[in-house]
C-alpha cells in the first residue's frame, strides 16, 4: 500500500502539530515541504522509475538536436549501423576537444562516433552525413506531487523518508531544533538501511553465479 499525497499531508501535519487552518501551514505549504523533501531524495537517489529509453533520427549536416521533454541526466548513447544494425556506443567529448576536431567541411561528415552536451541538446560528431537511428538512454525528472499526481513514482518504501524529510523541514522553519534533529536524524537512518531497487539488483547478479556448495552431512 502506498502513501498517497493527502495521507502524507494529514502524517506531517499531525507530525508537526499544526492546526488544519494554521495561517502559515496551509495544504500548499505543506506540499512544498513535502516536494522538497521528494526532489531531494530524487536527486540523490538512482531510481528505476527514472530511466527512459527512447531513438530519434539524425537529418543529413545537422549535428544539433534537442533532449527530449523532462530530461535530467543523460545515461547512454548509441548509434545504429546501418551495415550491421549493430549498435555503437558513443563516446562523450569535451567541448576543447570538439572544436579541435570540427570541421565545416561536408567531406568530413559521417556516422556519429562522440558526442558532448550542450545546453538543452546534445551535439553529435563527426556531423551526421545521413539519416541514423541514435538510440538515448537518459534519466527524467519525475512530476511533482500534486492534485493531479498523488502518488509519489517511486517504491512505497521510500514515502515514509518523504514524510521524515518534510517534517525535518518544517520543524527548522518552526524554529524547533530538538524535533528537526530528531526528525533529521530519522531520515538519514532510513536513508542508510534502505537499498535502491538497483543496488539489490545488482547485488543479485554479483552472487548470481555463486553456487555455494555444503558437504553432504552424515550421522
Amino acid at each position: 500500500m502506498t502513501l498517497d499525497l493527502t495521507q502524507l499531508q494529514n502524517s506531517l501535519r499531525n507530525a508537526l502539530g499544526t492546526p488544519v487552518n494554521h495561517p502559515k501551514y496551509d495544504t500548499t505549504a505543506l506540499d512544498l515541504l513535502l516536494n522538497r523533501a521528494y526532489w531531494a531524495l530524487l536527486d540523490s537517489i538512482e531510481f528505476r522509475e527514472k530511466e527512459v529509453t527512447g531513438t530519434f533520427s539524425t537529418v543529413a549536416s545537422e549535428r544539433f538536436y534537442d533532449l527530449p521533454t523532462s530530461f535530467d541526466y543523460l545515461r547512454h548513447l548509441s548509434v545504429t549501423d546501418p551495415n550491421s544494425n549493430g549498435h555503437i556506443q558513443l563516446e562523450q567529448m569535451t567541448p576543447a576537444e570538439y572544436e579541435n576536431n570540427y570541421n565545416e567541411d561536408s567531406s568530413y561528415e559521417g556516422i556519429p562516433t562522440n558526442y558532448i552536451r550542450e545546453g538543452c541538446g546534445i551535439r553529435l560528431y563527426p556531423t551526421p552525413d545521413q539519416v541514423y537511428t541514435v538510440t538515448i538512454k537518459y534519466a527524467i525528472t519525475l512530476a511533482d506531487l500534486s492534485t493531479s499526481n498523488t502518488n509519489p513514482g517511486i517504491p512505497q518504501v521510500w514515502h515514509e523518508i518523504i514524510l521524515y524529510g518534510a517534517a525535518w523541514r518544517g520543524f527548522l522553519e518552526l524554529g524547533d531544533i530538538p524535533r528537526y534533529q530528531q526528525y533529521f536524524g530519522l531520515c538519514e537512518a532510513m536513508m542508510i538501511k534502505v537499498k535502491p531497487t538497483k543496488h539489490k539488483e545488482e547485488e543479485d547478479n554479483r552472487f548470481a553465479a555463486v553456487n555455494a556448495m555444503r558437504p553432504e552431512y552424515r550421522v
